[in-house]
């Protein structure tokens, strides 16, 4: 059965590089800003667009796997390697590769006094979010939101979430009050939600759905993970991923979550 590119993504699909979309306007006398346009693109067809690439040549990576001396020296926050990594809040553009069963998030502003857009971009081992760095990782991530916030125009911040894997992961620490000692995507897709509500006031996109059960690659060996690049100016985020089911690529708000498992029985 062929998979069609859900309708949210065919209507959004970002133009070329070179063609600068408006990313607001005036409507009541009022500045209203467009959401983060997203561009899924199955990475199994091993298509490389050009955009991703100028943004990998231009951009930070917020990469996951940084020993202890990167992170201190591209100043990232974290809990020790590979544990999370939060980038700086700037507008450069920015990209991390290989969520398997990590979950990210983007946030986007535009800063109240230069009115360029700015951003941060997060890698975060599911664990990490649940399990012994939890306090860290929720303080530092709503630092991050407050300082977002903070340098912001008003109504102009949109933030989305992507990642994650739908099968069990065991837990190394029992810091986690749970009876099977266990995480979930469930169980983090509601926490991040909770601290972003909490920070900002914003239910925040879940932009696709998690990965599939022991998916973890294809028969060539190539990973069935999530790639991210993110164009920080024109707030359009390019997304790499196989199509596994068109449940599991589908959007949904952190809030409907319940809604999405029901539906699509990915769990």
């Amino acid at each position: 059965m062929k998979f069609e590119l859900p309708k949210i993504f065919q209507s959004k699909k970002p133009k070329v590089q070179n063609e600068p979309v408006s990313i607001k306007e005036i409507i009541n006398g009022k500045e209203v800003y467009r959401p983060i346009m997203t561009c899924l693109i199955d990475s199994s067809k091993k298509v490389t667009e050009q955009e991703i690439e100028i943004i990998k040549t231009r951009g930070f990576n917020v990469n996951w796997k940084y020993s202890n001396r990167e992170l201190e020296m591209y100043q990232l926050k974290n809990s020790g390697e590979r544990t999370y990594v939060i980038s700086r809040i700037d507008s450069e553009d920015k990209y991390s590769e290989a969520f398997v069963n990590c979950v990210g998030l983007v946030a986007v502003g535009e800063n109240i006094i230069t009115g360029k857009q700015i951003s941060f971009m997060s890698h975060q081992n599911p664990i990490s979010i649940l399990g012994v760095n939890y306090r860290e990782f929720e303080k530092d991530l709503a630092d991050s939101l407050k300082e977002l916030k903070m340098n912001s125009k008003e109504g102009s911040i949109d933030l989305i979430l992507f990642g994650g894997n739908n099968y069990i992961i065991p837990m190394i620490s029992k810091d986690i009050q749970s009876e099977e000692n266990r995480v979930d995507y469930t169980m983090v897709i509601k926490r991040l939600g909770d601290i972003i509500e909490k920070n900002l006031g914003i239910d925040p996109l879940v932009i696709t759905g998690p990965h599939i059960i022991g998916a973890i690659s294809f028969n060539d060996g190539s990973a069935r993970d999530t790639n991210v690049y993110f164009d920080n100016n024109q707030r359009r985020l390019f997304l790499l991923r196989p199509f596994i089911s068109s449940g599991a690529n589908e959007p949904y708000r952190a809030s409907k979550l319940d809604e999405m498992v029901s539906k699509y029985e990915l769990f």
